[in-house]
């Protein structure tokens, strides 16, 4: 017979196999269909009989492969992470009444151990709890932007007691802690756009530190890129919007803030008013003026140059009159090089700049 040999045997069991392939699987399918409450009986019971065993050869196959399952669950993890994500979310919101029925059922009957579990799990797990949240908060930036909002409106009061208390009780931290982050360097991220379009190209990105800004010494003398501290760029902002006297612009060092032209300087000293306001500009900054622009006429569809006529005549022309602003009389930024004929049309057909309107300006502001 040839079932008695065991080679044969499998031999003939697979050639039927293949043979009736499709019958056995219309086969297999139907029984698993026609058995499925019985089957579960059967294996509920078996699972009830011998959970102790079970649950023992769980423990000790965990134990042996430890290794290598954590490995695969990770891989696994990695590999289905949308999925994984998306069904949970579809069973939460399917079963989230009985989810939350339980899960509250569960923590009042085990509230310490649930509680020391937790705790334990946070401190164990601090960097990846932390880099979730992070990845959570950029994937749901407007709906924490939005709860956010919300808490604060509704919670206005409670916040505010909150926040004195903890001054209150860290102040001596809190005001070395503002100290220390007045004298850092600037970060780029946080102050380049709101300070580009005050200083175009004298503001950029640190080549040596790219988390860092840089902005060009307000000392026309200097001009040497340099990092700002917190404090700095904070008054500068603050200066510029309105909210405060003054310039507060910025320098590399304290030498150069002391030797800068127009640093410190009153709208008009003591005792003068602005018809006694001299318009004579300061030789120094007219030479630094005319240096600059090459000794090249600037205005527009001029362009006359000292190299091309050795008999041309520059002038160096404020742009805000000197009785808007005194303070920015010696200011370089506030200067233009133009050849006197240009200055002549300036001052004679300009809006806002002729020579009656500034007269008018002058005995308006006295």
């Amino acid at each position: 017979m040839p079932y008695k040999d065991p080679e044969k045997r499998k031999a003939f069991q697979k050639k039927y196999r293949e043979e009736h392939k499709n019958e056995l699987k219309e086969y297999y399918k139907s029984w698993y269909q026609d058995t499925i409450e019985e089957r579960r009986e059967y294996e509920q019971k078996y699972r009830e009989e011998h959970k102790d065993e079970i649950i023992a050869r769980q423990k000790k196959y965990q134990k042996d492969h430890k290794d290598e399952i954590a490995e695969k669950k990770k891989k696994y993890q990695e590999e289905h992470k949308e999925e994984r994500r998306e069904y949970d979310r579809q069973y939460y919101e399917k079963n989230k009444e009985r989810i939350i029925t339980r899960s509250k059922e569960y923590y009042e009957d085990n509230k310490e151990s649930v509680l020391k579990t937790i705790a334990t799990y946070r401190e164990s797990h601090k960097e990846e709890i932390a880099a979730a949240k992070k990845e959570w908060e950029e994937r749901n930036k407007e709906h924490v932007r939005e709860h956010a909002k919300k808490y604060r409106e509704e919670n206005a009061e409670t916040i505010k007691i909150k926040d004195h208390l903890k001054y209150e009780k860290n102040k001596d931290d809190i005001l070395e802690r503002n100290r220390k982050h007045r004298k850092e360097p600037a970060r780029y991220d946080i102050y380049y756009e709101k300070l580009k379009p005050y200083y175009g190209e004298d503001i950029r990105q640190d080549p040596e530190n790219p988390e860092l800004i840089q902005v060009r010494c307000y000392n026309h003398s200097c001009r040497e890129w340099f990092n700002p501290t917190n404090n700095q760029v904070s008054n500068r902002l603050i200066a510029i919007n309105n909210i405060s006297r003054g310039s507060a612009n910025m320098y590399c060092s304290e030498d150069c803030k002391k030797s800068c032209a127009v640093y410190n300087k009153r709208k008009y000293p003591e005792g003068m008013s602005p018809k006694e306001m001299s318009r004579e500009v300061q030789p120094e900054l007219r030479k630094l003026v005319l240096e600059r622009d090459n000794y090249t006429c600037q205005r527009e569809g001029c362009g006359k140059s000292l190299s091309e006529f050795p008999d041309l005549v520059l002038h160096c022309h404020h742009k805000f009159p000197l009785n808007e602003d005194p303070v920015c009389s010696a200011d370089i930024d506030n200067c233009i090089t133009v050849c006197a004929e240009c200055h002549k049309i300036i001052h004679t057909t300009v809006p806002g700049c002729t020579y009656a309107e500034l007269r008018c300006s002058k005995e308006e502001v006295a």
